[in-house]
């Protein structure tokens, strides 16, 4: 796993989330450019802090109960809909849940039932792990971001056990600054989206744009195609944007009264118009593959060639 932090941004932290419940860890962030003896190697260190969300269950979960996701709690002040906890009975017997939402100020949803039942009284606690914030002069250094210079954190648990993660600095998360354009645009183009897909209070449209960059992504590595170089400029963002539409429409979310298979060919032939025209272009009746940073056609008979995308 890789966690990012972003250049010149400062109050950031990395969060670890162990197997079970820990009562303290220890944390140090490494320059793995020097040797371990090194005094430069570690870049900053400390005692995580652990969630502190504890409560009593104050009804039964799980198999033989009426939903055995949904648990009752006092409060759920401090539970955070996605994170893991830790589900303990009064026996000991324990197991790692995940909360998918908070139906109320005094229930929790999880993503799953847990194997067992849990009786009245048992324990859901918080299991993350969270560092102070990393120093500044870490996160504002640029030469490290120029070099992509490598770095860890290793979490150490009290009885000795480590564990550790690679840490990258960067500019931004690049994917990050295109999310919030690309959602405003399928909202604007499918206004009800949103409420169709909502599911226990949790933004579900968000994660589906991210996976859609994703996929748009692997299908450019194919091509030598950098992402980022043409996320920016129209072609991609809108390739984007019908990318996420005809996914959710061949999942059945179709605007209003439309003809679902209608809509589904919309946003295919949308997106793959957009496809192209960053992947390919088509002087005339030949096809030219373009140089995707360049623009340019690298050889061709023919003597017509597209311009340069501007986008990129």
């Amino acid at each position: 796993m890789v966690q990012r932090l972003r250049y010149n941004v400062t109050g950031q932290t990395l969060r670890h989330v162990p197997a079970t419940r820990q009562a303290t860890i220890a944390w140090s962030l490494e320059d793995l450019r020097y040797d371990v003896d090194n005094a430069s190697r570690v870049l900053d260190s400390g005692t995580a802090a652990v969630d502190t969300a504890t409560e009593a269950l104050t009804s039964a979960l799980g198999p033989g109960e009426a939903n055995p996701r949904l648990g009752t709690v006092a409060s759920t002040a401090g539970f955070v809909a996605g994170e893991s906890y830790d589900l303990v009975a009064a026996s000991g017997v324990r197991e790692v849940v995940e909360v998918e939402g908070l139906t109320s100020n005094t229930s929790v949803l999880l993503k799953h039932p847990p194997s067992i039942r849990y009786a009245s009284g048992s324990t859901i606690r918080g299991l993350a792990h969270t560092t102070a914030a990393i120093d500044s002069s870490v996160l504002q250094d640029e030469q490290r971001v120029i070099g992509d210079w490598p770095m860890r954190v290793v979490w150490v648990y009290a009885d000795g056990y480590r564990y550790q993660e690679q840490v990258r600095l960067v500019r931004d998360d690049q994917t990050d600054l295109f999310v919030a354009a690309i959602l405003a645009d399928v909202r604007d183009l499918f206004p009800d989206l949103d409420t169709r897909l909502a599911h226990h209070n949790r933004d579900t449209l968000t994660p589906h744009v991210r996976a859609t960059i994703r996929r748009i992504r692997a299908d450019a590595l194919e091509r030598k195609i950098v992402i980022e170089e043409w996320l920016s400029g129209e072609q991609g963002h809108w390739a984007a944007v019908w990318r996420t539409l005809l996914h959710l429409a061949q999942l059945g979310n179709v605007p209003g009264t439309t003809d679902p298979r209608e809509w589904v060919a919309y946003c295919k032939a949308e997106y793959e118009a957009r496809w192209l025209g960053l992947t390919i272009g088509e002087p005339g009746k030949e096809t030219v593959q373009i140089e995707p940073t360049s623009g340019t056609a690298p050889e061709s008979h023919d003597t017509t060639y597209r311009s340069v995308i501007a986008s990129l």
